[in-house]
């Protein structure tokens, strides 16, 4: 794999997906607009959506936004207090709550995860309580150190205590050790889950 990895970075994990490519657009890396078309063609019957890990709506925005002006009810968890109190104040019509304790969820449509390292963690547990019909879960990322120094991913699933921990790289960034999406397709496979198409972190 190359060690340039665009941020348009797509592949449709089905032919029959390949359409979602045109509508990538906004945060993060054009999950806003596939949020966006997707739940457009499916129309679920139960319009929220729930959010795990939603940052602060400005450096970090909603990943459901458009959901917000569409009128569903929109769930936001956010552990911490300045970016939740940000949140709140930005959108007086979503319910924010504090830290996801990995815990049962409400009835939802749709499931973001961005919780830097523990997701595929808050995603096995979430799906005990509620399978979405549209579920976004943060993976390692395909640009991050360890891919594109020429693997492709690892071996094997990433061990609990890993999860979250920083690697280092120059100019003072860095990459979180993050589940690979290949770990994540397992546990949404074990509730009756296929995916669609990944961008290059989600």
């Amino acid at each position: 794999m190359s060690a340039c990895i665009s941020n348009d970075y797509f592949i449709a994990c089905d032919p029959a997906f390949a359409w979602l490519e045109s509508k990538r657009d906004g945060w993060q890396f054009g999950e806003q607009g596939l949020i966006d078309a997707i739940t457009k063609v499916i129309s679920p019957a139960l319009k929220v959506a729930i959010e795990i890990g939603a940052g602060d709506g400005v450096e970090l925005p909603l990943t459901c936004q458009r959901l917000v002006g569409r009128g569903w009810k929109v769930i936001a968890y956010e552990e911490d207090e300045e970016k939740r109190s940000k949140l709140a104040s930005l959108f007086s019509e979503i319910d924010v709550c504090g830290a996801y304790t990995f815990s049962r969820i409400p009835d939802c449509s749709v499931l973001v995860i961005d919780i830097d390292g523990a997701d595929c963690i808050a995603m096995a547990t979430a799906l005990e309580s509620c399978v979405p019909n549209l579920l976004i879960v943060e993976h390692y990322d395909v640009a991050g150190p360890y891919v594109t120094a020429g693997r492709h991913s690892f071996d094997e699933p990433v061990p609990e205590w890993l999860l979250g921990m920083p690697l280092g790289i120059p100019q003072g960034k860095y990459f979180k050790i993050q589940a690979p999406s290949e770990h994540l397709d397992e546990i949404a496979a074990a509730h009756g889950m296929v995916p669609v198409c990944r961008t290059r972190v989600n």
